[in-house]
């Protein structure tokens, strides 16, 4: 609704209309390009406003390239936040080239300001060019304002020893108080470290209520660990029900471990009837991106097809290879309404 309510606003600035056009707006016949022709010559607000418009794909079908081309316009006219968005579109390569030397030169304007976006986005871009130590310089100037995704991007280098020697109580200090301000992976890390005592006494029960917290926010890994300390009774009572409800949740939004921890259900039969079709189908769902994740997950999922294979017909095979397809179409149209890892990416709306 915030987002209608800049596109009106954009509206009253760019073609002087009526002060009284309210959130119906969406229903206003909209000519982008006449909006497009007045923004070029207009200030960097509404230039910066347009853009994100166009990264969020409200109001306009989103599209990255004209996203980062009105950022561009903007952060010509020295606009802070544009520099900030743009540089983390470098970093992804969202809508232009990965390139992490433009990334820096532009995080460079934003960080004279002292903000803490511009300086989380710093110690991103050294991260990514493998200076770890000055990536950590930046992320404590961010932490020092209280940024929460810095505080989680700290304790994740703390836990990994990057830039600074390896100290999980450290690691844990800062996850802690980056998911007391409600950070969704902040809250599933800290209950990693519990989970497996990690500078904190493993406490099953303590990690099973921050991943539930994480996991509600619609984070997908959390997800996964719901379900499946649901399905192991582990700081929690066994419910089977509650697994299949989580894992299914988790699968659905691409989380790979989900769909190969959902394909072992079905396999069992833990809290649902065996299911051939479907175990094989989640479990080469997850396959086509588990190779890249995880060597581990990836012989686990390619131990369970080969168990399945051998007690499945041709015939049975082929109906779970085709439900296999549905799903991934089905995961691929909503790719872009998939989590977003925030630990080092910056979106646009994230800065308002």
């Amino acid at each position: 609704m915030r987002h209608l309510q800049a596109f009106t606003a954009l509206l009253v600035v760019i073609l002087t209309a009526s002060p009284s056009l309210s959130d119906e707006s969406e229903s206003i016949p909209i000519d982008i390009t006449a909006i497009q022709e007045k923004a070029d010559t207009a200030d960097a607000q509404v230039q910066y406003e347009l853009g994100k418009l166009y990264y969020l794909g409200e109001v306009v079908d989103q599209n990255y390239t004209e996203a980062a081309r009105w950022f561009h316009t903007a952060a010509k006219q020295d606009h802070e936040q544009a520099h900030i968005v743009l540089a983390n579109m470098y970093i992804h390569g969202e809508g232009v080239e990965r390139n992490m030397q433009k990334a820096l030169k532009l995080a460079t304007r934003a960080v004279k300001s002292d903000s803490a976006d511009a300086q989380y986005t710093m110690g991103v871009i050294h991260e990514n060019l493998g200076d770890f130590a000055e990536a950590m310089k930046w992320y404590k100037q961010a932490a020092a304002s209280g940024d929460s995704v810095a505080e989680l991007r700290l304790g994740a280098m703390y836990d990994a020893g990057r830039g600074v020697p390896q100290d999980h109580a450290e690691a844990v200090k800062w996850y802690r108080k980056s998911a007391e301000q409600g950070l969704a992976a902040a809250q599933h890390n800290l209950g990693v470290s519990y989970a497996k005592g990690k500078g904190v006494p493993h406490n099953d029960a303590e990690a099973f209520q921050w991943f539930l917290l994480a996991a509600k926010q619609g984070y997908a890994p959390a997800q996964t660990q719901v379900g499946t300390r649901y399905s192991q009774g582990a700081g929690v009572p066994q419910d089977y029900a509650a697994a299949l409800e989580w894992l299914r949740k988790a699968a659905e939004l691409g989380d790979t471990q989900g769909q190969a921890v959902l394909a072992q259900h079905y396999l069992v039969g833990w809290g649902v009837p065996i299911d051939y079709i479907h175990a094989y189908a989640w479990a080469n769902v997850a396959r086509a991106d588990s190779e890249d994740i995880n060597q581990i997950l990836n012989a686990g999922i390619t131990e369970t097809l080969d168990k399945l294979t051998a007690r499945m017909t041709a015939e049975q095979i082929a109906e779970s290879q085709e439900l296999s397809r549905s799903i991934w179409e089905r995961l691929q149209e909503h790719e872009t309404e998939k989590w977003m890892e925030p630990e080092d990416h910056i979106p646009p709306e994230s800065l308002d």
